[in-house]
């Protein structure tokens, strides 16, 4: 009887720490799963801080070229303005001065008409 329960104890104490052991080993699974979560978490904010980064200087890269275009297209159309503002003036100089002629001209073929037709009543 004895021996049975010696033997028994063994087999007692030996699934006991099977149990404990496989507890352990669940313990320190959930650990190093948890260890490793936070390690990818850790590195996926690094992956992320590069990308981030990245990500900012192309931005900062875009804006900057936004804005360069967006002076260029303004300048480019204040030159353009005064280039075709030279031209404009002129050609409206030229109107003014054609209007100013063609009532000049006007006058002085009414009075030649005038004179032409005093003259022609007055050998009548």
């Amino acid at each position: 009887r004895r021996m049975a329960r010696v033997a028994a104890a063994a087999a007692f104490s030996r699934w006991t720490e099977a149990v404990m052991g496989s507890k352990a080993s669940g313990v320190e699974q959930r650990a190093r799963g948890h260890a490793q979560a936070r390690a990818t978490r850790i590195l996926g904010r690094i992956h992320r801080r590069g990308v981030l980064a990245a990500f900012n200087g192309w931005h900062g890269t875009w804006h900057d070229a936004r804005a360069l275009r967006l002076n260029l297209r303004k300048v480019t159309r204040r030159w353009q303005r005064l280039e075709m503002a030279t031209p404009f003036n002129t050609w409206a100089i030229a109107v003014d001065e054609a209007r100013g002629n063609r009532q000049v001209w006007r006058m002085a073929i009414h009075r030649m008409a005038r004179v032409k037709i005093a003259a022609a009543f007055a050998r009548w």
